[in-house]
C-alpha cells in the first residue's frame, strides 16, 4: 500500500511544539498526586510494598494493575519519594499518549488531522487534570495507541511483526486495566475486517504475543497464591468495595457486569438526573471536563455533509459512532463510573473525528466556525486546568505548622494519606495520640467540621487555616488545609465520627495493604 507523502514527514515541528505545549499545561496550576480517597493513593500505597518487599502479591484490583505500579515503585526506589518522582511515570505516559494519539491519527487520516487530535487532547481537562497524578488511565491509553499503531503498520504492510507488536501491546493494555478489552475488541473487528483478509500467520502471531502476559500472569499466581485466577478474582470483585462515589450499598452478590445498582448509582459529575438509563451518557455529553468533541462532533458532520469528502465524512461518522459505542459498553457493560477522567480513550477517538472535519472544513474555507469551536476548547480547557489545584498548595502550610508545633499535633488518617509525600506529616500520630492540635483537611472551608460534625460547641477552636482554592477562569472553592485547637476533651471516635459526618468521602474503605508475595504461603 502507497503511504501518503503527508505520513511521510517526520513533523518534528508539531512535536516540538506539543512537547512545548504539554510542558505548558504541567506547570499550569499542577495538581499531580491528591491522595486521601483517591486512587492514586492506591497506586503510591501498593509501590511503596513492592519497594520494602519486591513484588507483593495484590489484595484488590488497584493493587494488580503493575505497569503502573512498577515503574512507580523502581522510580521512587531509586530517587525517592517527592511530588517529582511520583509523578514522573504518569508525566511520560501522559506525553507517549499524546504523541502516539498524533502518530495514530496521521498514519490512518494524513498529517496534521493526528497532531490537532492530541492538542484536543491536551486541551481536555479530563486528561490534562491527571497527568502528572500516578493513575490508570494514561497508561492504558498509551497502551491502546501503541496497539493502534501497531494495527495501522500491519495493515500497510502486512507484517508478522507489526502483528505480534500489536498483540503484545493491547495485551499490556487489559494488564494496565480490563477495560481495554473493549479497545482490543474493536481493534479486533478492524483486523478481521480489512481487504485482504488477514493471513492465518498474522492471526496466530497476534494471538500468541496476546497470550504472553495473561501466561506469565496466571503462572506467578499460581506460584504465590496457589490461584492463576488471583488477579481476575480480585478484578471481578472490585463491586464489593464501598465507594463514596457510589450512592447505595453494593450488592455483596452482585456481578461486576450489567450490574443496575451500579449504573443507577454513580454519583453524577454534572448533576443531571433524568433517568438512571441515560444519566451517565448525558452527563457525560454535556460535560465540560471531556473536553466538546463528543458533543460537537454531529455539530460539524451536519455543517459539513456537502462541503467534505465523502471518505472522511463517513470516517468521522464511525469513529464517532464507536466512542459512543465504547462510552455505553463501559457504562452499561462494565457498570463503570462514566466520570470524564475514565473516559480518555472514547474521548480521544472522538477527538480524532473532530480534528478530521475540522482540517477537512479548513480547507473548505469554512473558517468561522472551526476557529469558533477551537476557541471555545481552548477556554474551556485552560479554564479548567487553572482552575483545579491539589494538595500540593497545602504542603508549604503543612510543613510550617509542623515545625512551628513539635510534637503537639495529630492527624486524621484521610488528612495522612493527602500529606504522604511530606515526611514531617508521615511522622504524626493518629487521632489516638491525645495531642492539643489537630491537622485535618476540609473539602469545603474550615467552618465544616466544627459546625456540621456533630461536636459539642467549642470543642475545635481554629489555630491556622490555608485555603486550597485557586483563583482562575472557574476560581471555585476546593478545599481547606485546617489546624484546630482541641477545646475540649474529645474522644477519638468521636472524631472520626464527626469527619464521616461531615465529608461524604470519610466513608471510604481503603483497601489493605499489599502483602508480599515471598511471605505469602
Amino acid at each position: 500500500m502507497k503511504r501518503n507523502q503527508s505520513i511521510q514527514s517526520p513533523g518534528w515541528a508539531p512535536f516540538a511544539l506539543l512537547l512545548a505545549a504539554f510542558v505548558l499545561m504541567s506547570l499550569i496550576a499542577p495538581s499531580g498526586y491528591v491522595g486521601g480517597s483517591s486512587d492514586d493513593w492506591q497506586y503510591l500505597n501498593a509501590a511503596r510494598c513492592w519497594r520494602e518487599f519486591g513484588p507483593c502479591l495484590p489484595q484488590d484490583h488497584w493493587q494488580g494493575r503493575w505497569p503502573v505500579i512498577a515503574p512507580l515503585a523502581a522510580i521512587t526506589a531509586v530517587a525517592g519519594e517527592s511530588r517529582f518522582t511520583v509523578s514522573l511515570w504518569p508525566m511520560i505516559a501522559s506525553f507517549f499518549a499524546l504523541w502516539l494519539l498524533a502518530l495514530v491519527g496521521n498514519r490512518k487520516f494524513g498529517s496534521p488531522v493526528g497532531w490537532l487530535a492530541s492538542f484536543l487532547l491536551l486541551l481536555t481537562p479530563a486528561f490534562t487534570i491527571q497527568m502528572l497524578a500516578p493513575r490508570v488511565e494514561a497508561v492504558e491509553l498509551a497502551f491502546v495507541l501503541a496497539g493502534a499503531l501497531a494495527v495501522l503498520h500491519w495493515d500497510e504492510q502486512r507484517s508478522g511483526a507489526m502483528a505480534f507488536v500489536a498483540g503484545l501491546m493491547f495485551a499490556m493494555a487489559v494488564q494496565v486495566r480490563e477495560t481495554a478489552a473493549i479497545a482490543t475488541a474493536f481493534a479486533a473487528i478492524y483486523v478481521i475486517s480489512r481487504k485482504p483478509r488477514p493471513s492465518a500467520r498474522d492471526l496466530i502471531l497476534g494471538a500468541l504475543s496476546f497470550s504472553i502476559p495473561f501466561a506469565v500472569e496466571f503462572l506467578v499466581f499460581a506460584i504465590s497464591a496457589g490461584d492463576p485466577f488471583w488477579r481476575r478474582r480480585l478484578s471481578l470483585g472490585h463491586t464489593q468495595i464501598i465507594s463514596s462515589e457510589l450512592l447505595a450499598r453494593p450488592d455483596a452478590g452482585s456481578s461486576p457486569f450489567f450490574n443496575p445498582t451500579y449504573i443507577a448509582n454513580w454519583r453524577r459529575e454534572m448533576g443531571i438526573h433524568v433517568h438512571w438509563t441515560v444519566d451517565g451518557m448525558l452527563n457525560l455529553l454535556v460535560n465540560p471536563r471531556a473536553g466538546i468533541s463528543l458533543t460537537m462532533v454531529p455539530l460539524l458532520l451536519a455543517s459539513s455533509r456537502r462541503m467534505v469528502d465523502l471518505a472522511s465524512w463517513r470516517q468521522a461518522l464511525l469513529l464517532w459512532a464507536g466512542a459512543l459505542l465504547y462510552v455505553a459498553a463501559l457504562t452499561y457493560g462494565f457498570a463503570l463510573d462514566p466520570k470524564s477522567r475514565l473516559m480518555v480513550v472514547p474521548i480521544a477517538m472522538a477527538h480524532v473525528a473532530f480534528a478530521l472535519l475540522s482540517w477537512r472544513l479548513l480547507k473548505a474555507r469554512r473558517r468561522a466556525l472551526v476557529v469558533a469551536l477551537w476557541v471555545l476548547i481552548a477556554l474551556v480547557g485552560l479554564a479548567f486546568r487553572v482552575g483545579n489545584p491539589g494538595t500540593a498548595l497545602a504542603e508549604p502550610s503543612a510543613r510550617q505548622w509542623i515545625a512551628t508545633h513539635p510534637g503537639d499535633i495529630e492527624i486524621d488518617p484521610n488528612t495522612h494519606r493527602e500529606l504522604t509525600l511530606i515526611k514531617e506529616a508521615r511522622e504524626l500520630p493518629g487521632l489516638d495520640a491525645n495531642k492539643g492540635l489537630f491537622l485535618y483537611g476540609a473539602s469545603t472551608d474550615c467552618t465544616q467540621l466544627p459546625q456540621h460534625g456533630g461536636l459539642p460547641a467549642g470543642a475545635l477552636h481554629l489555630d491556622a487555616e490555608k485555603s486550597l482554592s485557586r483563583l482562575g477562569f472557574i476560581g471555585a472553592p476546593w478545599g481547606a488545609l485546617c489546624l484546630y485547637k482541641f477545646e475540649k476533651p474529645v474522644s477519638a471516635e468521636m472524631v472520626r465520627q464527626a469527619i464521616r459526618s461531615s465529608r461524604h468521602d470519610g466513608a471510604f474503605i481503603l483497601s489493605p495493604r499489599p502483602t508480599a508475595v515471598l511471605d505469602r504461603d
